[in-house]
Parts: C-alpha cells; structure tokens; sequence
C-alpha cells in the first residue's frame, strides 16, 4: 500500500481504522514517510503502521519519526496504536517535541516474538493519561526514558509487557509509577533483570497491590534461583 495525500484527505473525516505499510528498504537513500494530510482524522480510533508485509521482511524496512510525529498530531480520537517491526531514523528536529494523545488506552510496539526489530523511540515523545494497555521492546528505550514518560503521562496502565532490548533496564526505578498494574509480563535479557525485580518486589510488598499475573521469559537459559530466596 502506497498512501497518497489527496486519498486520505478525502476520507479522512469519516476514517474509524488505518493501517499503512512502509515500502522502501532499510538501506534506502529514502525513508518510508507517512502522508501529510492537512485534514485532522476526528473519528479515527486504531491506527496500525507495519515495517514489513511478513515475517521474512522484519527489520528491512524503516520509517521517519518526524512524519509519524505529525501524523498523529492529527489523530486526537486515536483508541489504539500499534507498530509492527517499525524501525526509526532519528531527527534531531524533534528531540523535545511531545504530543498528548488523552485517549489512547493502547500502544503496542512488535516485532519478532520477542519484540525486538521495533523502535519503541515514540515513547519518548508522547503524553498517555489514558494508557491502559503497553507493549514495548526497550529497544530504543532506557529505563530514564520509560521514567519520565510514566511521570509525565501518569497512566492508569493495567497491562505491561517489556521485551529484552535493554538488558541493563532497571524495573525499581519506575515500578511505583505503576500501582494500577494487573499483568505484568517481562522477556528479561539478563539474570539479574530479574533478581533486582524479585527484590524489589519483595521489599515492598505493597508496591503492585493489584498484580494479578506475573510472566517471566528466560530467554537465554540462566538459571533464576538466585532470585527465589528474595520472595521468601
């Protein structure tokens, strides 16, 4: 699918759900941009941008950040948002630019299984109040990042699953930010991801008052014992 302008601003108005595919590859003199409509998408409530067409395409292609930046600028109504094995180029032009979507109550950022060839960087640039629902990778993403977006968005966030892409992240630093949590699921890419979480957890046992499910992947096979003795 190649989006053109003149389409989208036409139906903009009555659009309840989109989806647009990057086209171009990842070593490409150009980038995949997302149409600028000059329209805003009032009714628009899901938006689904997608890296490739199938799995054998994953981490060929890649998006602008600036266009899907302004892209949403224009999507006020926006319910649900998800990226599919979307990778990023960085502009320095939009370092401090944020934007508040008071509705979304779900973001997902996938990829391979384990949510990896997907840049999670618009977290740093968005505003959720409303966020229920998160799914990211920590690819681009540093456990400061994921701070101030918690602080800024203060969402009543119920559903948190984090891939491995920062195998140094820390869950102490941000957890209190999140005392709604129901579910939690954690693809940790070391052992110690876990034992601090164990600890943390185990320190303050009325820090997730509502967590209901607790998921652990261990992906590359190191033995989780160590952590046990903090729970106990």
């Amino acid at each position: 699918m190649e989006p053109d302008d003149h389409v989208l601003e036409k139906y903009a108005m009555q659009f309840r759900h989109l989806e647009l595919y990057s086209h171009l590859k990842l070593y490409s003199e150009e980038y995949s941009t997302l149409p600028s409509a000059a329209g805003l998408f009032p009714s628009l409530e899901t938006l689904s941008l997608r890296g490739f067409l199938d799995d054998g395409d994953i981490g060929r292609f890649r998006f602008d950040l600036h266009p899907i930046l302004k892209f949403l600028k224009l999507t006020p109504t926006l319910v649900e948002c998800a990226l599919h094995g979307v990778l990023m180029t960085f502009d320095h032009n939009v370092v401090n630019e944020h934007i508040v979507l008071p509705n979304l109550t779900g973001l997902k950022f996938q990829g391979a299984v384990d949510g990896q060839f997907c840049h999670d960087t618009l977290l740093r640039h968005l505003t959720l109040p409303s966020l229920e629902t998160l799914t990211t990778p920590f690819t681009m993403t540093s456990a400061s990042d994921f701070f101030l977006f918690l602080t800024r968005s203060s969402p009543p966030l119920r559903k948190l699953v984090i891939g491995n892409g920062d195998c140094r992240m820390s869950c102490s630093e941000w957890l209190h930010l999140v005392p709604s949590l129901v579910y939690f699921e954690l693809f940790p890419g070391e052992v110690h991801v876990v034992n601090e979480l164990f600890t943390t957890l185990a320190e303050s046992p009325s820090l997730l008052p509502h967590l209901q499910t607790l998921r652990i992947h261990d992906l590359r096979s190191h033995p989780l014992q160590p952590a046990y003795p903090s729970l106990l």
